[in-house]
């Protein structure tokens, strides 16, 4: 039936497996749970709690391998025919999300089911991250996008595709698993959504859309310049402006006004996420200048 994988850094995910635990129990459904933590420092002991339970296949690695390695050795070891991926800071807020996900089985599915609208009180602090997940994570349906937050797929695609070992870092993974995918089964999007219960501060979301920006040069040397731009927005954006001409000149504009860009990001109550995308527009054009 389904081997339900979840890679775990930096995050204490009793409840999230507990959750699943109980679901796959009143399922009655020949499933598993498989846990590796990459080399966690923080929550260890909660962690070491979670390798105790007797319903789990636990893992530990000494190093961390990285968002895709990880997530393949998962793949690696599962005993089942399909694999439901789950990350780690991931909350059920349906008791039915397995069956969901068991109503849909058939051979070849590729499936993903979305990230809910987060429910709880944010402050200041958090309010990019907030406003990105109400605006952009919530509509998987409506734009297209794989997350590989909370997807299910078939072994025998994952296994033609998989995660590109090269992406170690975070950023942009599951776009080029999606491209994969797409050769061998058609995605589908339904509504089984799990809420990201980790938000980043507006300083954390920003680093970590700069490190998105930072994997694109990488994934333009595995695949071509026009995947790239039918499949990365932001790279066909910088495409365009690469062809005017003007992306040294938005390089400089980005550089002197980064820090200002990055304050009104921070500290505003309704940060502007056409600001942040013009943000990370600068960014990978004075990323691609500084790499001639």
């Amino acid at each position: 039936m389904i081997s339900i994988l979840i890679p775990i850094y930096n995050f204490d995910s009793r409840a999230l497996i507990k959750a699943l635990h109980s679901q796959v129990v009143a399922s009655g459904k020949d499933c598993e749970i498989i846990v590796a933590d990459d080399a966690s420092c923080e929550c260890r002991s909660e962690i070491d709690e979670i390798s105790r339970l007797p319903y789990v296949r636990f893992f530990r690695f000494s190093e961390n391998q990285g968002r895709s390695k990880i997530r393949n050795f998962l793949a690696s070891k599962a005993l089942r025919q399909y694999l439901l991926f789950i990350d780690c800071d991931a909350e059920v807020c349906s008791d039915r999300y397995l069956q969901n996900y068991i109503d849909t089985l058939k051979p070849g599915i590729c499936c993903s089911g979305g990230i809910a609208p987060y429910p709880y009180y944010v402050s200041q602090e958090y309010a990019l991250n907030y406003i990105y997940n109400k605006n952009i994570e919530v509509k998987h349906h409506t734009n297209g996008t794989l997350t590989t937050f909370n997807f299910l797929i078939d072994k025998s695609i994952f296994d033609k595709c998989q995660f590109n070992e090269k992406i170690i870092r975070y950023g942009h993974e599951d776009t080029l698993l999606a491209i994969g995918i797409r050769g061998y089964a058609q995605i589908t999007f339904i509504s089984n959504s799990l809420i990201h219960r980790h938000l980043n501060t507006n300083k954390e979301f920003i680093a970590k859309n700069e490190l998105a920006c930072e994997s694109l040069p990488l994934i333009k040397s595995i695949i071509s310049d026009d995947i790239m731009r039918k499949n990365f927005r932001l790279w066909n954006a910088y495409s365009i402006i690469h062809s005017l001409k003007l992306d040294a000149i938005a390089a400089d504009i980005f550089n002197k006004n980064r820090a200002k860009i990055k304050r009104r990001l921070c500290l505003s109550h309704k940060p502007s996420l056409p600001l942040l995308n013009l943000y990370k527009l600068g960014y990978i054009c004075f990323l691609m200048r500084n790499a001639v």
